[in-house]
């Protein structure tokens, strides 16, 4: 419905990149990026119950793919891409877009799973569970303000450094003693992930659209928000399928923790780095 009403051509459709006005709406694009997800995301889910090498998901697997491949091609090779593939040639944009990834993923993992173990293991009546996942939000309204004075302060990488550190521990912690069955011992860490969560999202925002230039800034931002919802929907398929498979909460923890762990490792090593060099490029 959306697509039908939209306008998919012009000034109104591409906003203010006048090199793209005149070009029309990659269906292409949209097809093999549907179709693509769409079986990926089947597959993953599906293989622990269908088995991994049942002919139902290896075909899944291949469509999904090729699917996907053909869309990395088109988008590389037109005009008026969807999704603007070649800003993840800049190493700190697709960082960037990363930490969202890995964030979202997170938040999957905690809300999802979180829930479940508190009624699974714990016993704990689905309104009680909710509110033992409180714990996990309400540091939020406490460094979702501190986040924005953090970045205007001491720039994007800081943040997102601290924040990734405190959200891959807390993973972590969960991890280690989720086996114990005991809420209290995991309330630091539910307090801890939720505080720093909003970290995250401002840094690589702002990250991301100071890498590119004032006319792209607009796309990158869709590009960023498309990531997050890539994280959930990747984070759930992934962790469905570890659970499935294990029948663990530690596995779907570890690997949510594995996850930001790899996410610290390479922000050490590109987040910010290039952020802000257009404007820098410009004023010199």
């Amino acid at each position: 419905m959306v697509i039908a009403f939209a306008p998919l051509r012009g000034r109104i459709a591409h906003g203010q990149d006048k090199s793209l006005s005149d070009y029309s709406f990659n269906w292409l694009g949209i097809i093999t990026l549907l179709v693509g997800l769409f079986f990926f995301v089947l597959a993953i889910m599906q293989a622990p119950e269908w088995g991994w090498t049942s002919r139902d998901i290896v075909l899944s697997f291949v469509v999904g793919v090729s699917a996907l491949a053909i869309f990395l091609w088109n988008e590389l090779h037109i005009k008026a891409p969807l999704i603007q593939v070649r800003f993840f040639k800049k190493p700190s944009f697709a960082v960037a877009a990363f930490v969202v990834f890995q964030a979202q993923y997170s938040k999957i993992a905690m809300f999802i799973f979180g829930a479940l173990y508190f009624q699974d293991k714990l016993g704990f009546a689905p309104f009680f569970a909710g509110l033992a996942l409180m714990s996990a939000v309400v540091m939020n309204a406490a460094t979702a303000g501190l986040s924005g004075v953090c970045v205007d302060k001491f720039g994007v990488r800081k943040p997102a450094m601290w924040g990734l550190l405190v959200l891959s521990s807390s993973t972590l912690w969960l991890t280690a003693f989720i086996a114990e069955d005991n809420y209290w011992l995991l309330l630091p860490a539910l307090l801890a992930w939720g505080a720093a969560m909003p970290l995250l999202f401002l840094p690589s925002m702002k990250s991301s659209v100071d890498s590119v230039e004032l006319t792209k800034k607009g796309q990158a931002s869709g590009v960023m928000i498309t990531s997050q919802m890539l994280g959930g929907t990747i984070g759930m398929s992934i962790s469905s399928s570890i659970f499935l498979f294990t029948e663990s909460y530690e596995y779907v923890f570890g690997t949510a923790a594995a996850v930001t762990l790899l996410c610290y490792l390479l922000s050490f090593m590109y987040f910010g780095k290039d952020a802000g060099a257009l404007d820098s490029e410009k004023q010199s």
